[in-house]
């Protein structure tokens, strides 16, 4: 299968190289600019994940913006490597409560939670705060956590992961898959 995000190969590591690239300028520029960017963006990507195929019984990951952060490029993003490694994505956006995201992890309904923190969350108890509760839940789900964006997590969080970079988001889902199968 083609990858959406790899123009340039065939590696899912290297196919974020060039859609990435966007998603961080967008942090750089005058907020109106941002915006209509972002909403271009996340327009595009959707567009892009909806053409990929996934099965019906394909692996659930929640996919939710930290709390208080309105910033949602980033799970747009994730969304097409999701699907692309044959993940379905059950988006919650921004901005979402803990307490909910939660709840629906001990609901049993996900395999994966993705959140993400963009530079505007710069809060770094609070985040951890939420990577702890939010992991909590996870671990006794029995569902992996995935912290990523510029955002300030912490750097080992107590479950899960912190993950800096669209490759390492994409051979996390890429195994988690794999295991699964």
């Amino acid at each position: 299968m083609t990858s959406y995000l790899n123009v340039l190969s065939d590696s899912p590591e290297s196919s974020t190289k060039t859609v990435a690239p966007a998603a961080e300028f967008l942090g750089r520029v005058a907020v109106f600019s941002q915006n209509l960017a972002s909403a271009t963006l996340a327009r595009a990507l959707a567009a892009m994940a909806e053409t990929i195929p996934i099965s019906h019984t394909a692996p659930q990951c929640l996919l939710a913006s930290a709390e208080g952060d309105d910033h949602t490029p980033g799970l747009a993003l994730a969304e097409v490597c999701l699907r692309e490694a044959g993940w379905a994505a059950r988006w919650v956006g921004a901005p979402t409560r803990t307490a909910h995201l939660v709840e629906h992890v001990r609901a049993g309904e996900v395999q994966m939670v993705a959140l993400s923190a963009s530079l505007r969350s710069r809060d770094g108890p609070a985040l951890a705060s939420q990577a702890r509760r939010v992991g909590a839940a996870c671990r006794v789900a029995g569902a992996a956590l995935v912290l990523g964006g510029a955002g300030r997590w912490p750097e080992t969080p107590s479950f899960g992961v912190r993950l800096r970079t669209w490759e390492e988001f994409a051979r996390v889902t890429k195994a988690r898959a794999e295991t699964r199968s």
